[in-house]
């Protein structure tokens, strides 16, 4: 209240005027307009303690009677409150780390007791962690990107596997997940036939992930290149993905798919909640385009009809198929008793890259060119193969896969062709030693003259027996071979 004085003026004829003072009082009922800030952030010094002043709150607050300067400021309803503090023992009772937050209520009083209130929080930022670091758990799964499958990872590339993780975050803190085996899991010439047929326009990749599992060279694009590298890997002529610097699985971000990195980062604030991760498993294009259903797009079995022979000292084994097909592509592996073998294309167009021999293995990768897929008919030959001519040279079928025009996989199932017993040379000059080489194993062998005279015999033999025949007369003899399946008999002329 105010005191305010006023004069009234008496006029009293024309000797003078008088003044008469009079006192008014004037009262002040509006409250200071304040404006406020809603909030504030303040770092936490290295001591510890940080005290907040309760006009650092106010943002340009008046008043129609009072100056600014002498406004009041406290917090809460408490005019002795005219600061807030806030110290390490402030975090503890709340039970935080890293970050404390506090809603106040700042007060503004003018002189006659008016009072204006705002609400206002508070932050005061741990960076330095002087009051201790947080603790948060990290939860996630890693999964198949095309059919969320869980796949196991090793969690910073050298822990036990597992497909799930849980990790407790108390800094900033990057974990990688690391799957770098099996190379060949998923990957079949099927996947060759897919990135061919994307490359040629017949069928093109529709999810950004096929792109990242064909770029099997790590060249960010998908090229005729990865075909050869995905072949060498079948063919054996590489044993994974290093010399490209990729591991046989990526561990992507499900939020950012393309990013090749395998790491995430947790910051010391939050973790995210149930951050699962993608795999791909790099060379595998087939599994996705047909959403993992591979068993159920394989069909019954085709026969793989081997035929073998001898010709001028050397074995010769012809491959064909048991029925009519049209395939986009065929995956052979053969075990063989020679590496010595030459490779004949028939059908099919068979080069040098297409096949290796590793060991006594002869693999094979064929896709068909610049087309959908080649028919083939019954038995006609695809290749053949071969080799020395040996005691015990066999093509046996380790495994066999074809794909059809919509690369279903076929598995193949090798039907042997039986042949009568081959012998060279014949004639031969007496001297020579005669070759006699027979389809089967622990056959029984007997040597005749032309008058049906028993000359010789073995027993048990292996598929190849020698016979000399510097003790033979020039003439015509009769070899009879036999075992519980088949005899055979073939003539013999020394000269």
């Amino acid at each position: 209240m105010k005191n305010l004085r006023f004069y009234s003026a008496l006029l009293c004829g024309v000797l003078g005027i008088l003044l008469y003072p009079l006192k008014l009082n004037a009262q002040d009922n509006l409250p200071p307009e304040i404006i406020c800030k809603t909030g504030m952030v303040v770092v936490l010094p290295v001591t510890g303690e940080v005290v907040v002043d309760a006009r650092s709150f106010d943002d340009g607050t008046t008043d129609n009677v009072t100056a600014q300067e002498d406004l009041i400021f406290y917090l809460n309803d408490n005019p002795a409150f005219t600061s807030y503090r806030v110290t390490c023992d402030s975090f503890d009772k709340k039970g935080v780390l890293g970050e404390y937050r506090e809603t106040l209520y700042l007060h503004v009083e003018d002189e006659a007791g008016n009072v204006s209130v705002c609400q206002v929080d508070l932050i005061v930022q741990d960076n330095k962690y002087i009051c201790g670091r947080p603790s948060f758990n990290c939860t996630g799964c890693i999964k198949n990107w095309y059919n969320d499958e869980l796949v196991e990872a090793r969690l910073n590339c050298q822990d036990d596997t597992s497909a799930c993780y849980s990790i407790e975050v108390t800094q900033p803190t990057s974990l990688s997940f690391c799957r770098d085996w099996d190379p060949l899991n998923g990957v079949s010439t099927s996947d060759i036939v897919y990135i061919q047929r994307h490359l040629l326009g017949l069928q093109e990749f529709d999810h950004r992930l096929l792109y990242v599992a064909a770029d099997v060279n790590n060249t960010q694009s998908v090229s005729a290149g990865d075909i050869s590298t995905l072949r060498k890997l079948i063919l054996g002529l590489i044993s994974d993905f290093s010399p490209y610097n990729l591991p046989s699985w990526l561990i992507l971000h499900r939020e950012d798919s393309l990013n090749y990195n395998s790491e995430i980062f947790f910051d010391t604030i939050r973790c995210p909640e149930n951050t699962d991760l993608t795999a791909v498993k790099i060379g595998d294009i087939s599994g996705p385009v047909r959403g993992g259903l591979k068993e159920a797009q394989t069909r019954n079995s085709l026969d793989l009809i081997i035929e073998s022979s001898a010709i001028s000292g050397k074995e010769v084994h012809t491959f064909s198929l048991g029925e009519n097909i049209s395939i986009a592509g065929m995956e052979l592996i053969l075990e063989l008793n020679d590496e010595n073998v030459i490779i004949e294309p028939g059908l099919l167009d068979i080069g040098d890259k297409h096949y290796s021999i590793v060991g006594s293995e002869l693999r094979l990768s064929w896709t068909v060119n610049d087309a959908w897929s080649l028919h083939i008919l019954e038995r006609a030959t695809l290749f053949s193969v071969t080799g020395r001519f040996t005691d015990d040279l066999s093509a046996r079928l380790v495994r066999g896969e074809v794909y059809d025009e919509q690369v279903n996989t076929i598995y193949l199932k090798q039907i042997p062709e039986k042949r009568p017993p081959v012998l060279f040379p014949n004639p031969a000059k007496r001297g020579e030693t005669v070759q006699f080489f027979q389809k089967g194993h622990g056959q029984d062998i007997e040597l005749y003259d032309s008058s049906g005279r028993l000359i010789r015999s073995w027993r048990q033999i292996p598929r190849l027996l020698s016979i000399q025949t510097h003790d033979l007369k020039s003439g015509l003899y009769f070899i009879k071979a036999s075992d519980v399946e088949a005899e055979y008999i073939e003539k013999l002329i020394v000269h």
